[in-house]
């Protein structure tokens, strides 16, 4: 199967890189990605609901925000590895000590909570989907954006995780911080493509995402990726 699609519009964040000026840097740096606690400005939603988010659905929103350049409705897909671990843990601590938990915190550490609230909040009832695939769960998200698309139907793509919690460290690896959002299309002239024999090409030792982010901001890399399931996506 080879499917090709257009990348209109795409968006990245993870500490200290912001836009894509910051992310060609990065790349042609060759410099860890940045490690701290911040989170990414996201003043475009609404105070109230701005008050309960975690940092990793804040750091969704702001990626899948920049990542459409005119609202509209259309389809999309949410890719995370480990999701709302960060909250889920909180409530496991709180729930051990208090013997209680949040109401409010419970019904956020779904693993759909990024894809719900945009739902909400750009009041776009399209068919949205969470997916998590283990360390696959980058390309998961990217395929089912692709497979889902048509000429006169878009899919957001978005892909958001979180360096886990350090009482999960002895059990898996710690992970990256990392939001990226892609406005996928048929309806212009196809860009790359996607395919699931596994074939000759570069496979990069970073994670998933990251690999390609620097496979769409550095030309000088082979015009095949190959990611960890198998999977292939090429320039066209």
């Amino acid at each position: 199967m080879m499917q090709g699609f257009q990348i209109k519009s795409w968006a990245a964040w993870a500490p200290g890189l912001v836009c894509t000026e910051d992310w060609q840097k990065w790349a042609m740096s060759n410099a860890p990605l940045p490690a701290d606690d911040s989170a990414p400005d996201v003043k475009f939603i609404p105070a109230m609901t701005r008050r309960r988010l975690s940092r990793l659905t804040k750091i969704a929103l702001r990626v899948a925000h920049d990542a459409v350049i005119e609202a509209q409705p259309m389809a999309s897909v949410f890719a995370s590895r480990h999701g709302e671990l960060h909250r889920t843990t909180q409530l496991l601590d709180q729930f051990a000590t208090e013997k209680t938990m949040s109401p409010t915190g419970f019904s956020m550490s779904v693993h759909n909570t990024s894809s719900g609230l945009y739902s909400i909040i750009n009041k776009d009832p399209s068919q949205t989907t969470a997916i998590a695939a283990g360390e696959q769960s980058f390309f998961a998200g990217l395929l089912e954006s692709v497979i889902r698309l048509t000429p006169d139907n878009d899919v957001l793509f978005v892909y958001v995780d979180e360096s886990i919690p350090s009482i999960y460290h002895p059990y898996c690896s710690a992970g990256i911080t990392l939001g990226f959002a892609a406005h996928l299309s048929l309806r212009e002239e196809a860009g790359f493509s996607l395919d699931s024999r596994s074939g000759s090409g570069w496979h990069s030792s970073e994670h998933d995402p990251l690999a390609f982010i620097r496979f769409l901001v550095d030309r000088s890399q082979p015009e095949v990726m190959v990611g960890d399931n198998g999977y292939c996506v090429g320039r066209r």
